[in-house]
C-alpha cells in the first residue's frame, strides 16, 4: 500500500518461521524484494532495533510478545495489534499505536503518520522507553507480586520495627 508513495521504507524481518519462504515468494510477487529484507534467525535483536525507527508487530494472536519490551526500553515508537496483553502495554498515540488484527489498511495509515511525524514518533518512542523503566522492569514486577502477596496475606501497611530503621538507614 506504502510501496507507490516512494517513501524509502524497508522492512527487515528477523527469524526463521514456518512462512519464510511464503513471506519471501509473496514479497517477490508484490515487487516488494528490495524492500523487504529477510535476515533470519538472530542471536540478538538488541542491534536491530537500534537501527530501526520504528518496530510493528502485527500479531493476528499473541499473548504479551517480550520483543515488544524490548523495542520500547529501546525507546522505538511501536506498532503492534491489539490482540493478547497488548493494550495493556501500550497506550495508543501515547507510547505506540495500537492497530485492529489483520487490517492492513490500518497498519500502512499508521506508519505512513510515523514517518510523517518523525519527531512525534521520536517521543512516543521514549515516552516508550519511560513506561518500560517504571512498569516492566525485573524489581518492579517484582515489587508488584509482593505488593499483591502483602495485600492477600493482609500485611499491607504492616511492617516490622526493624525494617523501619533499616528504611531510614538505607536512605541516608
Amino acid at each position: 500500500m506504502l510501496a507507490g508513495r516512494n517513501l524509502g521504507f524497508v522492512a527487515v524481518i528477523a527469524g526463521a518461521g514456518s512462512q519464510r519462504q511464503a513471506l519471501e515468494r509473496r514479497a517477490s510477487e508484490l515487487g516488494l524484494a528490495s524492500a523487504v529484507r529477510f535476515i533470519g534467525p538472530v542471536d540478538s535483536l538488541g542491534p536491530l532495533l537500534l537501527a530501526a525507527d520504528a518496530f510493528l508487530l502485527p500479531s493476528l494472536d499473541d499473548v504479551q510478545p517480550l520483543v515488544l519490551l524490548e523495542a520500547m526500553a529501546r525507546g522505538r515508537p511501536v506498532v503492534a495489534s491489539e490482540v493478547g496483553a497488548i493494550p495493556q502495554v501500550i497506550e495508543d498515540r501515547v507510547d505506540g499505536r495500537i492497530v485492529p488484527p489483520g487490517d492492513p489498511a490500518a497498519l500502512a495509515a499508521v506508519l505512513l503518520e510515523l514517518h510523517q511525524g518523525s519527531d512525534a514518533a521520536r517521543q512516543m518512542g521514549m515516552r516508550a522507553a519511560d513506561r518500560v523503566q517504571a512498569s516492566f522492569t525485573w524489581k518492579r514486577v517484582v515489587e508488584t507480586y509482593e505488593a499483591v502477596y502483602d495485600d492477600v496475606l493482609g500485611l499491607t501497611g504492616f511492617a516490622p520495627a526493624h525494617a523501619a530503621t533499616r528504611g531510614a538507614m538505607s536512605r541516608r
